[in-house]
């Protein structure tokens, strides 16, 4: 889980747009960070975790993003798998089963960023 600030907030929208940073992911078995260029920005040189994540624009301007279990009942597929697809067709899955979606959230702010990480889903039709 990203490092979030005491923020929590519920959402309501249309999911609006996928965006770049969504799909297959590899994480720190440390500190659970996405890796940059292969390496965590703190613990550098690690052996990865696969994980699935989602960046999605909402229709009231929001930027929310979905982790593990959820995104990969979602999809219907799990990281490994994931991973082992091209890149654009693990997107293309991910925008097929996510945009246009109503969803009813409850998030908490990403410290120093202007993005929300979902904790509960309400609701997605």
């Amino acid at each position: 889980m990203p490092q979030t600030a005491e923020t929590t907030q519920k959402f309501e929208g249309r999911i609006t747009r996928v965006l770049n940073g969504s799909g297959a992911i590899e994480r720190c078995p440390e500190c659970n960070r996405v890796l940059v260029n292969d390496h965590c920005v703190v613990h550098l040189d690690v052996d990865p975790v696969e994980d699935l994540r989602v960046k999605a624009e909402i229709s009231s301007g929001e930027t929310l993003v979905f982790n593990g279990d959820f995104v990969q009942h979602i999809l219907g597929i799990s990281p490994g798998d994931a991973h082992a697809l091209p890149e654009h067709d693990i997107l293309n899955v991910v925008q097929e089963k996510f945009t246009g979606k109503e969803i009813e959230v409850t998030a908490s702010q990403i410290s120093d960023e202007d993005m929300w990480y979902v904790e509960e889903i309400h609701n997605m039709r």
